[in-house]
């Protein structure tokens, strides 16, 4: 539910970013349940990824790919740039500084992560996401049906997924978005482009 003033408004069958960062869908109404939902009424514990709070690595990582399928691209050779100059700053960091200070270099990749100059590898070895299969199912080929009201929550999750797999240790692994992209595919709201 959306709280607006007094007001208390059911949100919309779609995708929805919550204000602790965590994505639903909806879906008639009603929230699908995540594995980390799931996970978490079972009184499992959600896994902690290892790239967490190291943005040059997740950049480097998300823009060069897991497997290096875009290593010569202008970004990754950037990126790692980044990365490089990042670990320099920090093996020059006085004693005492903290394992991994934070330096101007990872400001720069945090502000790297959301610039559109430095985009997601689409690794070669992988085929398509999950969510790149429901981008493309969805807004269709050159973006035909780019209009629909199904084809911007669907790039959306492709992005989170992006974000996700560029933050995880094991990129190739489906991520939660992923998993919310193959429940979308045979959920009505995701229509095939026609």
């Amino acid at each position: 539910m959306q709280i607006d003033g007094d007001r208390v408004r059911p949100l919309w069958d779609g995708v929805h970013r919550l204000e602790d960062g965590s994505v639903v869908i909806i879906r008639g109404g009603t929230a699908v349940p995540t594995e980390d939902m799931l996970r978490t009424w079972e009184g499992g514990v959600a896994t902690v990824d290892e790239l967490e709070g190291r943005p040059c690595e997740q950049l480097e990582r998300r823009v060069c790919g897991h497997d290096n399928a875009c290593r010569a691209t202008a970004a990754c050779l950037s990126a790692r740039s980044l990365l490089n100059s990042e670990r320099e700053a920090q093996r020059r960091a006085p004693f005492g500084a903290g394992a991994r200070p934070a330096t101007e270099f990872t400001k720069q990749c945090e502000a790297a992560l959301a610039d559109a100059e430095f985009p997601p590898c689409a690794s070669a070895s992988d085929g398509p996401s999950p969510c790149q299969a429901l981008v493309e199912r969805v807004c269709g080929e050159a973006d035909r049906c780019a209009s629909s009201t199904a084809c911007a929550p669907a790039r959306q999750l492709l992005g989170q997924e992006s974000d996700e797999r560029a933050a995880s240790a094991r990129p190739d692994a489906l991520t939660a978005s992923g998993a919310q992209c193959q429940e979308a595919l045979g959920n009505d709201f995701f229509k095939p482009c026609e």
